[in-house]
């Protein structure tokens, strides 16, 4: 499924809540910007919480390997991630539910 279409099934879809109980929704993260904020929000300061359909899109639209090497791509430039390998990711990811 091409990328805009795996948008357009998820378009209204609320991907993850914040510490607000506020409705994230897929344009936020459909960028590799906005993805990275949503990882690390999800990961640390802001008790970000993805919904399942939103490991859903995590898993169909960027799938673990890319979201593993942008999590490495900003450890590498500062961020205080702790993981070091993909294994360590989705088992992060998997504490939301299942993310395959």
């Amino acid at each position: 499924m091409a990328k805009q279409e795996i948008i357009q099934k998820y378009k209204g879809k609320i991907i993850g809540r914040d510490n607000l109980n506020r409705a994230i929704f897929v344009d936020r993260i459909a960028n590799e910007n906005g993805l990275k904020h949503f990882l690390y929000n999800v990961y640390g300061p802001q008790d970000v919480s993805p919904t399942m359909v939103g490991l859903d899109f995590l898993d169909e639209y960027y799938g673990l390997n890319r979201i593993f090497e942008i999590i490495m791509e900003e450890k590498n430039a500062g961020v205080d991630y702790a993981f070091t390998t993909k294994s360590e990711v989705a088992d992060w990811l998997r504490k939301y539910e299942s993310f395959e």
